[in-house]
């Protein structure tokens, strides 16, 4: 491998996301419910089954024959190819289970029309684990000998959500509202090597390496209103902010450099910067948001469409620990993880054709765009990608028992990713600092199955 590529896919695999669910700052990769999830999700105006405790509780309540219990299940194959204009072409595929959904109503007379609902869903889901070793022989910095790489990329984040709905209805209007609890658990780990060992003596080394785990707890409200009248419906609901409850992390920071000229002034420039901090409180915040959806019937088809904005979060600390003074540098290095949202804007729409009583057909299409800012901080969140989904599946009626099945595929990028490695490079000559223009390609496969008793 020529040592212009070396230096290149060890830059890179660094800021680069392993191939795997992209829904670290997406909102609308998964789906949930039986019918909702062959919908894709465009059923903030439709009350087609319990999923209406997530997606609109004041649809709960309008749901017609609704079930004990429900559940979802989803398997995912997904493939995440990272390519530039160098030779440099990556690519990982990943199989697993994807985020499900599981939701059950609390048969009690005295409620009358009213319902009440708990519901577990895993909301985000993001695990990717990707590596590069690379030896070979190194000419640059004036230089020949043997040279050693190595970079780590980790990140594993799960957010679970559980709920309890409350809906009433008076004729076709509805009203709900439902009160999650969250929570958050994430962690990751970036590490870089870089070692330069010539024959006749001297060497370089480069170390950047930055561990993060955090896990917090918070709450949020989704309230929801619904109107059916005349085979037509509509709906619109709003999510707030979280608000914190507790949690806490550990952040570490280890930053070396040896051997190198990094300033070019002719003098070796070591460089060592080290932190740690532990039992640090943890913060989250999730932004409100407001969506709206109907659904037209027409004939044996009812369309389904629905929107959601997500609105603005500000840059925050979610870790934010003590800051310390560089062991070489004498400066103060400014110690914390940092994140913010951008406002973003998604779409679905899905079709429902009654074939008979017991089998309905459905097709769907929905966007899922990256809420991650361009940024060249370090943060947690990786994914700057928006991607799109289509999806085919049917229903069937066995009994008493509703039972689906479906097929969704996903596909997006980035044609620019661009520098984003904030602080996981370090200012050095071995093996940091070479971005061409590089392309994200994404590309799922989700096999979905799903039953109501």
């Amino acid at each position: 491998m020529p040592i212009a590529t070396r230096r290149l896919v060890l830059s890179l695999l660094l800021a680069a996301p392993a191939g795997g669910a992209a829904q670290d700052a997406n909102y609308w990769t998964y789906h949930f419910g039986t019918r909702s999830n062959l919908l894709g999700g465009a059923v903030v105006g439709s009350a087609v089954d319990l999923s209406a405790t997530f997606y609109n509780p004041g649809a709960l309540s309008l749901v017609d024959d609704r079930p004990v219990i429900a559940s979802t299940k989803a398997f995912e194959l997904s493939e995440l190819s990272l390519a530039g204009e160098s030779e440099l072409n990556l690519s990982e595929q990943r199989f697993g289970e994807a985020p499900g959904f599981f939701v059950g109503t609390l048969p009690f007379a005295f409620l009358g029309s009213q319902v009440l609902a708990y519901s577990v869903i895993t909301r985000h889901r993001f695990k990717a684990r990707l590596g590069e070793t690379t030896v070979g022989v190194i000419d640059t910095l004036g230089l020949q000998g043997d040279f050693f790489g190595k970079v780590r990329f980790e990140r594993d984040m799960s957010e679970l959500w559980f709920g309890l709905s409350w809906s009433a209805r008076t004729g076709g209007f509805g009203v709900g509202l439902t009160q999650y609890v969250a929570h958050r658990s994430h962690r990751g780990a970036d590490v870089l090597l870089g070692q330069a060992f010539p024959a006749r003596g001297g060497g370089a080394i480069t170390l950047a390496q930055t561990d993060f785990s955090y896990a917090n707890y918070r709450i949020l409200w989704k309230f929801g209103v619904a109107f059916e009248w005349m085979g037509a419906s509509i709906g619109l609901t709003t999510t707030t902010p979280s608000v914190r409850l507790f949690g806490d992390g550990t952040l570490e920071l280890n930053r070396t450099v040896f051997g190198q000229d990094a300033t070019g002034d002719g003098v070796l420039d070591p460089f060592f910067v080290a932190g740690f901090g532990k039992s640090i409180p943890s913060t989250y915040k999730s932004p409100w948001a407001v969506a709206v959806g109907t659904a037209l019937l027409h004939g044996p088809i009812r369309i389904h469409l629905s929107a959601e904005y997500f609105g603005k979060v500000g840059e925050y600390k979610i870790l934010d620990a003590e800051d310390f003074i560089g062991q070489t540098t004498g400066d103060t290095v400014v110690f914390d993880l940092t994140t913010a949202l951008d406002p973003v804007l998604n779409v679905a729409v899905g079709l429902e054709h009654t074939l008979s009583d017991r089998f309905t057909g459905y097709a769907s299409f929905w966007t899922d765009a990256s809420a991650r800012p361009d940024t060249d901080r370090f943060d947690p969140a990786i994914s700057r990608w928006n991607i799109a989904f289509v999806s085919v599946g049917a229903a069937a009626k066995i009994g008493t028992s509703d039972l689906t099945f479906g097929l969704a595929f996903g596909f997006g990028g980035s044609d620019d990713v661009g520098d984003g490695s904030g602080n996981r490079t370090v200012d050095d000559e071995l093996v940091g600092g070479l971005f061409d223009n590089l392309a994200l390609d994404y590309r799922s496969l989700r096999f979905m199955i799903g039953f109501s008793i």
